[in-house]
């Protein structure tokens, strides 16, 4: 199957976040292994100790103690670890340290309402669709979820399958919720939308990507995916409090 990069989904043909369940003798070897809630298995590859921060503006450079820089563990933190401020270090998933209510990896139980469903399970609370009017919601910080939709059958092709994937941006503004963030998947963190558009409103901004392929499959057709582009529509708002959340 053709491989397309993704922002908070798992790349399953990578052996660097699969589970140790699922990996053959002789493939990648992270440091320690977590449990996992879906397959109640120490299976979670981490390859450093979690590393709760907090929001303090838009800061990559000392956010969880620099663990978002390539310089230490940004392939390792998705774009949910950076929504949460957490450095989990194991490109965590919703609801994965939670037992949450949908394994994700699971075709059927990816939609919208799970990952939110599932984040809730991990300490996230719904906020709604609109912006909310500042004022005290206690410790934390504001994140937006966004969801992009499986896709079959890309041009024509059987084997151009996009999955679907999720993504969050985080809200670096604590009083008039302003200022936004993302981490597109392993890559880098920018204040920027995918047009390069700074973030004001992530329900707003543009979530338009071109998502690939970054790899192509023997035998798979000669159309061109390189220009398969994805929107991220978004879902709804969530808090993260500055306690109570934990994910994995």
């Amino acid at each position: 199957m053709f491989k397309f990069k993704h922002c908070g989904r798992i790349d399953l043909s990578s052996g660097r976040h699969s589970l140790k369940s699922e990996l053959g003798s002789g493939d990648l070897i992270a440091p320690r292994y977590v449990h996992d809630e879906w397959t109640n298995k120490p299976d979670i590859p981490q390859y450093a100790p979690t590393i709760v921060g907090s929001v303090r503006g838009f800061a990559p450079a000392t956010d969880c103690e620099g663990a978002f820089m390539s310089f230490k563990y940004q392939s390792d933190n998705n774009c949910y670890a950076y929504a949460c401020c957490i450095a989990t270090n194991s490109f965590p998933q919703p609801g994965r340290a939670s037992h949450g209510s949908a394994d994700l990896n699971k075709d059927v139980s990816f939609t919208p309402a799970n990952i939110q469903r599932n984040a809730e399970r991990d300490g996230l609370v719904p906020a709604g669709t609109q912006l909310p009017s500042p004022g005290q919601r206690g410790q934390g910080h504001l994140a937006a979820l966004l969801f992009s939709a499986p896709v079959s059958k890309i041009g024509g092709d059987p084997l151009a399958n996009w999955d679907g994937d999720y993504h969050w941006a985080r809200c670096d503004d604590a009083v008039h919720y302003a200022r936004w963030s993302q981490k597109d998947g392993g890559g880098q963190v920018t204040d920027f939308d995918f047009a390069g558009q700074p973030i004001t409103n992530p329900a707003l901004a543009n979530w338009t990507v071109n998502n690939g392929p970054v790899g192509r499959p023997p035998g798979a057709h000669h159309t061109d995916h390189n220009e398969f582009k994805v929107t991220y529509e978004f879902v709804c708002f969530m808090w993260v409090p500055q306690h109570g959340v934990h994910i994995i």
